[in-house]
């Protein structure tokens, strides 16, 4: 085989792309798969669309996806330069590559990364992606988007914390009950901040 040296490697189109991100880009998984054989190759190095496995996460191509998490040294939580590969696929609604993220591979996962995964799911109303969040360790059930809109912060002992759109909250602005009732279960759950909230709406049975 003929190796390709690290100039070629690593350079950057004029579109700011490298080769491995350009083939992601046209979902063309025999490049991709020259690319990731040569040895210099950084499967995570990022160009102005993200990493390739951001890219092929963004654009649903699961037989990319599969062939860039095989690569020994392939980062899972490397996105771009604010999410993961995991959030933009929840914030996408793609379930199928929410799924070969979380279950075809043996890699440690950022659960939490971006926003909040789990609010992306919540906030479509996607059930599915939402019960295989919910069951995977170290997940923060209360993590959302800070509220831009209601930026006053609440005092605490440890100083101010800035208000957040929490996955309820997402679920329940929606009407998505039954996303709630899954979220309910969930241990550590935080509804002191959506209580008012589910009221000002009409349905504050939900958290009662």
């Amino acid at each position: 085989m003929t190796f390709l040296s690290d100039e070629i490697l690593k350079s950057l189109s004029k579109e700011q792309e490298t080769l491995l991100t350009l083939a992601c880009q046209n979902s063309n998984l025999e490049i991709v798969k020259y690319l990731l054989s040569q040895q210099n190759i950084d499967v995570n190095q990022s160009s102005i669309s993200g990493t390739p496995l951001y890219i092929a996460s963004n654009k649903g191509q699961i037989d990319v996806i599969l062939e860039i998490l095989s690569h020994p040294q392939i980062d899972i939580n490397k996105g771009n330069s604010t999410t993961s590969p995991l959030y933009i696929a929840c914030k996408n609604n793609n379930t199928e590559v929410v799924k070969t993220l979380l279950t075809c591979s043996s890699l440690p996962i950022d659960i939490n990364a971006g926003e909040s995964p789990l609010y992306q799911a919540c906030k479509n109303g996607n059930l599915e992606i939402v019960e295989l969040l919910i069951q995977q360790p170290g997940l923060d059930v209360n993590l959302g988007p800070i509220d831009l809109e209601n930026q006053s912060c609440e005092n605490t002992e440890e100083g101010h914390i800035e208000r957040r759109i929490t996955p309820l909250h997402a679920a329940l602005e929606g009407e998505f009950f039954e996303i709630v009732t899954e979220l309910m279960k969930c241990a550590g759950l935080d509804i002191v901040n959506d209580y008012d909230f589910a009221e000002s709406i009409g349905v504050g049975w939900c958290i009662d």
